[in-house]
């Protein structure tokens, strides 16, 4: 963590090692430069003794039943020698030639999504009614993008739902349309903005090295060359 932001975060968040941890300002400093965070859960593991470690308030997982294995195959074709016999020189490996594959992948009669917002978790952190809306409506937003546009889990896998949402807790509740899910969030946005940082935008620059490797004579190498990275929307 860059030194210079790892300074704003730990007074922010009223952190000092070897003393208990406030979880209100934590909360309040995760909310401060990374929202999703709070959704999601986080590890600073890089920061002084590695203490903070925020659980995930939105999850989720997939149920199949009615699972069967759908295989499948193909080739991998070598127009100019399927024989593999044409090859870079000092190239050992058989990967040349026309090379077959199988497959093996799964289909089921019904898949279920489930998915679970932790309330009193995010309760808990006594950010506001205003920061407790956002996240309740970002999570929300989420769910309701993943259902309608983010279900191609891997290759191979692109699903649609099929019915509605039922909410099991709290009872008689709905999920408000995308739609007015984005509005809300906005006006929460507005409402929240003195809690985010300013500039909203936190870029941090930190100075790496590559990584040490080793060759068969001469031990340990090490690259002097340093690497400038830049990551941005934190």
């Amino acid at each position: 963590m860059d030194d210079s932001f790892q300074a704003k975060f730990k007074e922010a968040a009223q952190y000092k090692k070897h003393m208990p941890l406030n979880w209100k300002n934590i909360a309040a400093a995760l909310l401060r430069y990374d929202v999703n965070s709070l959704l999601h859960g986080v590890f600073l593991a890089n920061l002084d003794d590695g203490r903070i470690k925020v659980p995930r308030a939105l999850s989720a997982f997939i149920e199949a039943k009615g699972v069967r294995e759908a295989v499948s195959g193909g080739v991998k074709n070598n127009p100019i020698d399927p024989s593999g016999k044409i090859r870079a020189e000092k190239e050992l490996r058989n990967v040349y030639s026309n090379v077959p594959y199988q497959r093996v992948e799964y289909t089921a009669d019904r898949m279920t999504a489930y998915f679970n917002l932790d309330l009193g978790l995010l309760r808990n952190y006594h950010l506001g009614n205003d920061a407790q809306d956002l996240l309740m409506a970002l999570a929300l937003y989420k769910i309701r993008i993943f259902l309608k546009e983010g279900t191609r889990l891997r290759t191979a896998c692109d699903l649609k739902m099929r019915g509605g949402i039922n909410v099991t807790e709290p009872e008689g509740f709905e999920i408000p349309e995308k739609g007015q899910l984005l509005n809300f969030l906005q006006q929460k946005i507005v409402a929240c903005k003195g809690a985010f940082a300013d500039p909203p935008v936190t870029e941090i620059e930190t100075t790496v090295v590559l990584k040490a490797s080793k060759t068969e004579d001469q031990g340990e190498t090490k690259s002097d060359e340093p690497l400038e990275i830049i990551a941005e929307d934190l």
